[in-house]
């Protein structure tokens, strides 16, 4: 399993650093877009490209943690941040 994701994570451009409520990962971009904190479709991610399977929710990870604190309508999971980031 840890060769798995070590594949991923080299392969995609993303560290793994957490999960949603519903077990969608969130991931720090270490390629292209260095920093940025996505989540990823648990759904789809095995299937698809990982990079189509995400979404960008915040420019860094202090940005991230500063909005899921105080934004009350900041996205919990992939499905309700691809509903409200269109």
């Amino acid at each position: 399993r840890k060769i798995v994701w070590a594949f991923l994570r080299k392969k995609s451009g993303f560290m793994f650093v957490g999960f949603c409520p519903n077990g969608d990962p969130i991931a720090i971009d270490i390629g292209a877009e260095m920093g940025s904190v996505w989540y990823m479709d648990h759904d789809t991610m095995a299937t698809d490209l990982l990079r189509s399977a995400a979404i960008r929710v915040a420019d860094n990870l202090s940005q991230f943690m500063n909005r899921l604190v105080h934004e009350d309508d900041f996205p919990f999971d992939y499905y309700e941040a691809k509903e409200k980031i269109k």
